[in-house]
């Protein structure tokens, strides 16, 4: 994730980890701003990142959401 991130331009605010060891789930929260506004070719869209992540998601088995703080 946060590799991903970088590579299109964006800065990591804010990043926490969880394990939960009775599920077995890793848990995974990651802030982020976009960087300067030239630094990415991607537009910078909720969906447009979930699409764009979805292929590395996938690869890893993971279930993920893009969402914009409020």
């Amino acid at each position: 994730m946060t590799a991903f991130l970088a590579d299109l331009g964006f800065d990591i605010v804010e990043h926490q980890q969880f394990d939960d060891h009775v599920s077995g789930n890793f848990y995974l929260r990651t802030a982020f701003t976009a960087g300067a506004p030239d630094a990415s070719p991607t537009p910078h869209t909720a969906e447009l990142l979930t699409e764009a992540f979805a292929p590395l998601a996938k690869d890893f088995g993971m279930e993920f959401a893009i969402e914009v703080a409020s």
